[in-house]
């Protein structure tokens, strides 16, 4: 490191150094400035909507580090991944005896928007870090059923990734009991199940005995076993609709999405997500996929595609949902990069939300601003809020079903059993 480099302060930045230009101090950032490429980043910068005060922080970490590549003669555009800013954050850390975890999240905030502003620019710039390898290893067995619930029963991936998970842990089980596929016996099936029932809930036996009753049909139908052991696999009678779905009252609903602050570009953006998830009873997968050609505004349409059945649907384009997503994307959505997907995350490098875990995060945080208090609230409260909506205010269940992608009737009865106002007119007088 070059011994002029200024000590880093508690909250994990460089100390500000005098003088302003174009948003980028003087000092540390000299060594940025120097580059060619670095206007053109901070203009990349402030069109994707950061702040004066962030783009000076990043600015100050970028020149460090700019700085750090070339006194170890190190390629700086070959260092824009995060062990490399790792790497670099603890050489910081060791010379100048500061906080690591500070440090270590400055100069990776800042190496990494140098790098996706580079990548705007069209620099050819490394992956910040790779692709973790989910794939688990898999008896010859358990490879060829996956295959064939992927390919043959159209099962989605997710569900096929829950029934292994199952499968896997049958797998442990007969080899502590050193029984091979071949010479399974239903005592072992028996013994399994019974210990599943002290382990799991009776919902969660039901859906073990699911899936071993497929996985050994899938047996005897290549040869695997010599029996056909499905039949006798019994688990727990568990209605489907034994607990109602947690909806929350359509007033809770208006509270949240009147708790947010609309002027704000993360809040321009989570009332157009909550908004939309609200009125369509969508779910976390089926927002966070929407494209923005997904919105035909001359036919006032909105394309939708289910993610467990593939299926496509169109749905009118409601007028408060059309003017939550066009405020959104004139004046919230991130301009830089090229996904096409409309809810992306609020910082960079502004990657599509992806997950029911940032839907599920975004609910409650206004659901505590609103003072609305529920016993759950996950990614599915606001589709069965609007499920439960529709059958109060007279919609009928099929068209429910249709809209919420239910192919089962009895899926949607259930938000009948908690449609209050419908259920007291069915109520007989208390008798005298």
């Amino acid at each position: 490191m070059d011994g002029h480099a200024v000590q880093i302060t508690k909250g994990g930045h460089p100390p500000p150094v005098g003088g302003v230009q174009e948003g980028v101090g003087h000092g540390q950032s000299k060594m940025l400035l120097s580059d060619p490429r670095a206007r053109s980043v901070i203009r990349v910068w402030r069109k994707s909507g950061l702040s004066p005060g962030t783009i000076r922080q990043y600015t100050r970490w970028v020149g460090i580090f700019l700085r750090y590549c070339s006194s170890q003669s190190r390629d700086s555009c070959g260092e824009l991944t995060r062990k490399a800013a790792d790497r670099f954050a603890d050489q910081y850390v060791r010379d100048h005896c500061v906080e690591r975890r500070p440090c270590q999240a400055s100069a990776r905030g800042a190496i990494r928007a140098w790098g996706w502003g580079l990548a705007a620019l069209g620099e050819q710039i490394p992956e910040w870090e790779p692709p973790k390898k989910h794939e688990r290893k898999l008896s010859r067995s358990l490879a060829a059923y996956r295959e064939y619930r992927l390919l043959q029963c159209n099962v989605t991936s997710g569900s096929v990734s829950r029934d292994l998970d199952i499968l896997c842990d049958v797998h442990r089980f007969l080899r502590k009991r050193r029984r091979t596929l071949p010479k399974i016996r239903l005592t072992d099936i028996d013994v399994y199940v019974l210990e599943a029932c002290r382990r799991y809930a009776p919902r969660t036996v039901d859906r073990v005995c699911c899936a071993l009753r497929a996985y050994l049909r899938f047996l005897y139908a290549m040869g695997i076993v010599p029996h056909d052991l499905a039949p006798c696999v019994s688990g727990p009678a568990v209605k489907r609709s034994a607990v109602p779905p947690r909806a929350l009252p359509w007033s809770d609903v208006r509270a949240i999405l009147k708790s947010i602050n609309r002027k704000s570009r993360i809040g321009c953006r989570d009332y157009a997500l909550l908004l939309t998830m609200a009125m369509y009873g969508f779910g976390a997968a089926e927002v966070c996929g929407l494209q923005i050609e997904d919105i035909d505004w001359s036919a006032g349409l909105l394309h939708v595609r289910r993610p467990k059945t593939g299926q496509q649907i169109v749905l009118p384009l409601l007028p408060a949902v059309g003017q939550a997503l066009l405020a959104y994307l004139r004046r919230a959505r991130p301009t830089v990069g090229d996904s096409r997907t409309i809810f992306l995350q609020a910082r960079a490098p502004y990657e599509p939300l992806s997950t029911s875990g940032a839907v599920r995060h975004i609910l409650m945080k206004y659901a505590r601003l609103a003072g609305v208090r529920a016993s759950f609230l996950g990614s599915h409260a606001l589709r069965h809020s609007h499920a439960t909506r529709q059958i109060e205010i007279g919609a009928q269940q099929k068209v429910v079903g249709d809209i919420l992608g239910h192919r089962d009737p009895s899926s949607t009865s259930v938000y009948v059993r908690v449609a209050v106002s419908q259920l007291r007119r069915l109520a007989l007088p208390v008798p005298r």
